[in-house]
């Protein structure tokens, strides 16, 4: 998976950015491969990053009641 920078998220419409966050939901919470492998997991920082990211600029977009 590739993390995308603050600057991208930025241009990303609510709707795609909402995608992205689920995406991001969708990564394991630990690696269950071996230690020879490297896997992106929710323990990374460069996971806690791209989703504090995410809903940092979420926080700050306009909300629709329904």
């Amino acid at each position: 998976m590739i993390f995308l920078t603050i600057a991208q998220l930025e241009k990303l419409s609510t709707q795609r950015l909402l995608a992205y966050k689920k995406k991001l939901l969708s990564v394991p919470e630990s690696s269950d491969w071996g230690s020879g492998w490297s896997q992106i997991n929710k323990s990374t920082a460069s996971w806690n990053e791209a989703y504090q990211n995410v809903t940092d600029i979420l926080a700050k977009r306009e909300h629709l009641e329904k």
